[in-house]
């Protein structure tokens, strides 16, 4: 404002003052330009898309070194767009089921199986029929459990009442072999006996089975060994026990066979072997007969069998029906 005031009074150094002004307000070509420091965003593109290059140097490597990763197999990366891989999840193994073909069947039941039988030999000469009923069940992969009722028989003397129980324990160590405990009980007069055994069962294909060591060997444990099948034995040894006579301690029993599977559900059975009453060679038995079997369902079973219990005694020839369902 100073300055205003004394151009205003001096009209010549007004003049001057007034040029002075206009020159002062012209900018320099210094304050033009841009700060250095400020770079625009133009700038640092131009300076991205610059390749850098650099000389390549040689490097001095002792003769017969190999660069580090010279020998290396390069590894393609991982595509991202690839699909994912598919694992089949696998869930638990179907469970067995009991085969319908005899031959092929294991030596014991598979566990959570029941079945249920009725046996009835009938005997030509003298005329009799006797009648058993049976039941086992699966308890565990080595374990069953059965019970076997000895009904009634019946001949020219009249009928006999059974009064037979026999528990029946096996415990499967495979498919095919097995350990086997009987316990049977006469009720009334009391008697009872002991019976092990080790039931083997192979099959060759799907065609032939084979069988053995069921019933191997049997002692008395009170009186005799009561007969679960024929309640007329039973009656025999306690006649013999009343007049003081000897009885057996017990037997060994050699007992085998051989399945033929014709069709599925139909097979054919061969049997035999030697029995050694009271542990004595020289009064040996000799058991041999033929079994057929059918399946009209795959849990029914039905059979007949025809053959000797000792093959020296024509008595003891006899025809034998049975049935068996599981459930």
């Amino acid at each position: 404002m100073t300055l205003l005031r004394a151009c205003a009074q001096r009209p010549f150094p007004a003049l001057l003052c007034a040029a002075g002004l206009a020159f002062a307000l012209i900018p320099t070509p210094a304050a033009a330009q841009d700060d250095p420091d400020e770079v625009s965003d133009e700038d640092e593109d131009e300076d991205d898309d610059e390749v850098m290059e650099f000389d390549a140097v040689p490097m001095d490597r002792p003769s017969g070194e190999v660069p580090t990763g010279a020998t290396e197999t390069p590894v393609p990366p991982k595509e991202f767009d690839a699909p994912p891989e598919i694992v089949e999840e696998t869930g638990p193994p179907p469970p067995r089921v009991y085969p319908v073909e005899l031959a092929l069947r294991p030596v014991a039941l598979l566990p959570g199986v029941a079945e249920v039988g009725l046996d009835a030999p009938l005997f030509v000469s003298p005329a009799a029929v006797t009648t058993t009923l049976r039941a086992r069940y699966g308890v565990i992969d080595h374990l069953e459990l059965g019970l076997r009722y000895g009904i009634v028989a019946a001949d020219e003397d009249g009928g006999v009442s059974g009064k037979t129980v026999g528990i029946d324990i096996t415990g499967p160590i495979t498919d095919w072999v097995a350990a086997q405990l009987t316990v049977p009980i006469l009720l009334d007069p009391f008697a009872m006996g002991i019976t092990l055994g080790a039931p083997l069962k192979f099959h060759l294909g799907r065609s032939l089975g084979l069988f053995f060591g069921r019933d191997l060997v049997s002692v008395r444990v009170s009186k005799f060994v009561p007969s679960i099948d024929d309640p007329r034995v039973n009656r025999g040894l306690l006649a013999a026990l009343d007049t003081n006579t000897t009885v057996s301690r017990g037997d060994l029993r050699f007992i085998g066979g051989i399945i033929y599977q014709i069709q599925p559900n139909l097979a054919v059975t061969a049997d035999g072997g030697v029995v050694a009453p009271d542990f004595r060679g020289e009064s040996a038995q000799v058991p041999l007969g033929g079994t057929v079997t059918w399946s009209p369902l795959s849990a029914l079973d039905l059979a007949a069998r025809l053959g000797f219990a000792d093959l020296g005694d024509g008595d003891t020839f006899g025809l034998t029906f049975g049935a068996a369902a599981r459930l």
